[in-house]
């Protein structure tokens, strides 16, 4: 055989193996790509229930916390109740307005002035008594 045609068979050698690998590697790309297509399937697949589950939970979590939000309210108002019942008031007839003192906030050596805005604002805005401006000396009489 002469050099050009051992030059040939030995370039269709190459050409073959060259043929053959690369059919070889699209082969492993399509395998991969197909995989990886299940892959992303089952991924989107866990991602969704993953999702579901988590959107059940807050919907239960926002379930507990309106039903303890609103056990909260009711103790809250319960010991409002409690604590306005407690209190001892004696209210004394005037002609312009009601007198209101409270004991339990006095001290007996200041002189203090209470009046309708910061009884307002002590309460949280609920009107339920009647406001007016009550001074006391260190001995504890009121004017």
């Amino acid at each position: 055989m002469s050099t050009a045609t051992k030059k040939i068979s030995r370039l269709e050698r190459e050409a073959i193996l060259r043929a053959k690998d690369s059919e070889y590697k699209r082969e492993q790309a399509s395998s991969l790509l197909t995989d990886s297509c299940q892959d992303e399937e089952v991924f989107e697949n866990d991602r969704h229930r993953r999702f579901e589950k988590m959107r059940q939970t807050r919907q239960i979590q926002r379930e507990i916390d309106h039903q303890v939000g609103m056990i909260d309210k009711l103790n809250e108002r319960k010991q409002q109740e409690i604590q306005k019942k407690q209190k001892p008031t004696t209210t004394t007839t005037t002609p312009r307005s009601y007198l209101t003192s409270l004991s339990s906030s006095l001290s007996s050596s200041s002189s203090t002035t209470s009046s309708s805005v910061t009884d307002r604002a002590n309460r949280g805005g609920t009107a339920t008594e009647k406001y007016t401006t009550t001074k006391h000396t260190s001995d504890g009489k009121v004017y």
